[in-house]
């Protein structure tokens, strides 16, 4: 048996997730959610952990990204 060259594993891998983004995108599907599958899916592969646990990696790196991008926001006060 022999290996496919790394080249072909790009090649096959890219058409996939444009295939993938494009039957997401005929069902309405947006592209935040579609790149967060593919963050979970990655994760997994990379981690080893099972879908729920990688869902749950990449939630709480999502949040945490998040809380650093958007400033914390105070509840504004009345004025009389």
């Amino acid at each position: 048996m022999t290996i496919a060259p790394l080249t072909e594993h790009l090649y096959w891998a890219r058409e996939l997730i444009q295939l993938a983004r494009q039957q997401a995108v005929k069902k309405g599907v947006p592209d935040q959610v579609m790149a967060q599958a593919m963050l979970v899916q990655a994760w997994m592969l990379f981690t080893g952990q099972n879908e729920e646990d990688a869902r749950k990696s990449v939630s709480q790196l999502y949040a945490t990204s998040l809380a650093k991008v958007v400033p914390q926001q105070t509840v504004p006060t009345e004025v009389d």
